[in-house]
């Protein structure tokens, strides 16, 4: 197995160790409404998680492009300048996404229910 396929196999028994640590409290419901509340709760969390992975992911294609850098200027015949920016500017992007939608969410006020129709002006 290749290094590469032995990480990408850690990350997802990681995530499903996850999962199913979610899902533990599902299976210890009463009946079906007890199922459903606990499952909305051990969701809200979700959001969470998958702010917090692109912050991480983000972060590592940041110094991935970094390191690129350095490769392509110790040897520029051999690495491309573009893949170093796209690399830096992919994982810049993914550090920024999540503060975007919080920012229109907060605009449209879809934190607290509002609707799309009327952006919210102070």
């Amino acid at each position: 197995m290749k290094k590469g396929n032995a990480e990408r196999g850690a990350v997802a028994v990681s995530v499903l160790a996850l999962l199913a640590a979610a899902a533990v409290d599902q299976a210890l419901a009463k009946d079906l409404g007890d199922m459903a509340r606990k499952a909305s709760g051990a969701l809200s969390v979700f959001p969470t998680v998958v702010e917090y992975l692109f912050y991480v992911i983000g972060a590592l294609l940041v110094l991935a492009g970094f390191y690129k850098l350095k490769r392509n200027t110790d040897n520029p015949q051999q690495q491309s300048g573009m893949g170093v920016v796209m690399t830096i500017a992919a994982g810049v992007l993914m550090v920024v996404f999540p503060a975007a939608v919080d920012m229109i969410a907060g605009t449209l006020d879809l934190a607290t229910g509002g609707t799309v129709a009327r952006p919210k002006m102070q």
